[in-house]
């Protein structure tokens, strides 16, 4: 009997690093699906917001969509205009564009050490048509 006294310390160590392996993977699968869903909202906001201030207002896009994902770099977003929908289209000014695109590049950075040093995630867009591009 004695030869099996530590045994059930050996195993609840074993199964223990075993659940918190899982546990770390959970919340990080967690965190990496709020990154996507966050981004997807700030391309969202941010292609609304482009649609009605004036053309290539960046500081107010960007000004949405650091609501959502405070963070985020003027770097990784990209605001284009469009007259036909077609990206990247011929130039438009004011009075001809018809669309606006806005899309995000982001990398998620896991906390976990285990885990790649960063996960790139796919480019983010949102195209809606163009309202007012700033006219009063």
């Amino acid at each position: 009997m004695k030869a099996h006294r530590g045994v059930a310390t050996v195993e609840f160590a074993l199964v223990l690093s075993i659940v918190l392996l899982l546990l770390l993977g959970l919340v990080e699968l967690g965190r990496v699906l709020f990154t996507w869903n966050s981004a997807v909202d700030a391309t969202r906001r941010g292609a609304r917001t482009a649609a009605i201030v004036a053309l290539n207002d960046t500081p107010s896009v960007l000004a949405e969509m650091r609501l959502v994902m405070p963070e985020l770099g003027e770097s990784e977003i990209n605001i284009q205009y469009s007259i036909d929908g077609t990206f990247p289209g011929a130039a438009c000014v004011r009075g001809t564009c018809r669309f606006v695109r806005v899309s995000l590049t982001r990398d998620f950075h896991p906390a976990v050490y285990f885990l790649p040093a960063v996960i790139p995630l796919p480019d983010f867009a949102t195209t809606v048509p163009v309202e007012a591009l700033g006219a009063t």
